[in-house]
């Protein structure tokens, strides 16, 4: 590691309107959710079941909604009026008949604004498969399949989806971060507790999801489990539980939501419009952990006697070899920055200045907001690409000599000279992080 300091101390947000927290009606904005619809079981049967371990014990990680409910009965228009804020005019399970839809969608809003989405159904034979069942009893069945009504079968009408987001579950990641950013995975019946047991579904979902669920908690991503409708008993009222990064554990909340309100919130964390019935819904509320969170700190600039007001200094944030969110901004005459992301979790924070290259802090805790100090010793970087090379060294020859040329101009003296040639011959071939 290129030589930096990382201080561990907490700075409040002052920008935004966020003062040490999220601002009302604010939601997080992660990286990836994914939501499973379990089946016809009311919150009952489900929260405080000796039969629903791993459901349980994903409360005391996440938080559980305990005023939630379907829309209506049976099946099939609640999944509807989740995946597009209507149950458009469906009040059975048969397949619809005016196919494809062409009205607003989740999907087709994802994919418009550049959105990746994708639907995972356990036991669906094929990509793009259109048929009502697969698996004989148990297994897939179309009325638990929403977005397959909007697939594209001839042409390419308004708000119609591609076959290629209506995925089998097998063909569900096992690296978490090739995920699309919203996701849906559908049991089969039998897995969904529709027809096997709610232990059969419980043990389906620790043995499927576990995985991604611990993973979202220091991935800025959501995990949300909830049920299309209860078993007529129980005034519609079902389980619902959210579990990530931007979750706050142990959390019940009680204010009554339905899958209107879970549509809205889904639409506000994606930055898009309302749909439906969703435009007159309230966001989850009282579940979200803060954020977003100030991350600033002082940058040394080696080898540099100008002022660092107006350099520019762009802070990476790294998962993996992923860049999760960059962050540019400009250092003042003190040679501080401030910048502000919502990214929760343990992640590798990369500095670049303009023409240094870049120093990186590994394994760094974002889980509040954060001061983190840069020290930019290796200068020679003229064309910031983060390496001194064949490149820096051109720019150097085709200015030299010219006055303000900043990213050129190495040694902040006003002019390109040969102290800022000297800068780039002794870096020569050195990477930044």
């Amino acid at each position: 590691m290129i030589n930096g300091t990382v201080r561990f101390t907490l700075v409040f947000a002052g920008l935004l309107g966020f003062s040490g927290g999220r601002a009302a009606g604010q939601v997080p904005i992660p990286d990836h959710i994914v939501i499973v619809i379990e089946e016809n079981h009311s919150y009952n049967q489900i929260i405080g079941s000796a039969s629903a371990p791993f459901i349980n014990g994903l409360r005391i990680q996440g938080a559980l909604l305990t005023n939630s409910y379907g829309i209506t009965h049976p099946s099939q228009p609640n999944y509807l009026a989740l995946f597009s804020g209507s149950t458009q005019g469906v009040t059975t399970d048969a397949t619809p008949t005016n196919l494809p839809f062409t009205t607003p969608n989740l999907g087709a809003q994802l994919l418009s604004a550049g959105i990746t989405f994708a639907g995972y159904s356990e036991g669906m034979p094929s990509v793009g498969y259109t048929g009502d069942s697969a698996g004989g009893s148990g297994g897939y069945r179309r009325k638990h399949n929403p977005w397959v009504n909007w697939q594209q079968i001839s042409g390419a009408p308004p708000n119609t989806l591609p076959s290629s987001v209506n995925l089998p579950y097998a063909l569900f990641p096992s690296d978490f971060t090739q995920l699309p950013r919203v996701s849906f995975v559908i049991p089969t019946q039998l897995h969904d507790m529709h027809d096997g047991t709610i232990a059969q579904g419980d043990t389906w979902l620790k043995d499927n999801l576990n995985n991604y669920i611990q993973w979202s908690k220091t991935h800025n991503s959501i995990f949300i489990m909830t049920f299309d409708e209860d078993n007529g008993s129980s005034g519609n009222r079902i389980a619902t539980i959210l579990v990530g990064q931007s979750i706050l554990a142990g959390v019940a909340s009680s204010q009554s939501v339905n899958h209107y309100n879970l549509l809205a919130t889904l639409e506000d964390m994606t930055g898009l419009p309302r749909i439906g019935n969703a435009v007159g819904a309230q966001a989850l509320t009282g579940i979200f952990a803060e954020a977003p969170y100030t991350i600033s700190g002082h940058v040394t600039l080696a080898d540099y006697s100008g002022s660092p007001a107006g350099v520019p200094f762009t802070l990476f944030i790294e998962s993996g070899n992923s860049v999760v969110d960059t962050l540019p901004t400009t250092l003042d005459a003190n040679g501080n920055y401030s910048v502000m992301t919502s990214h929760q979790g343990t992640y590798d924070a990369v500095g670049k200045g303009s023409h240094w290259l870049g120093v990186r802090h590994t394994d760094v805790p974002i889980t509040g907001p954060q001061t983190i100090d840069f020290d930019l010793s290796l200068n020679g970087d003229a064309d910031d690409d983060n390496a001194v090379n064949l490149d820096d060294l051109n720019q150097i020859f085709v200015h030299f000599a010219e006055l303000s040329v900043p990213n050129v101009d190495l040694d902040g003296s006003g002019q390109v000279d040969l102290i800022d040639l000297t800068f780039v011959l002794i870096n020569f071939g050195l990477v930044g992080d």
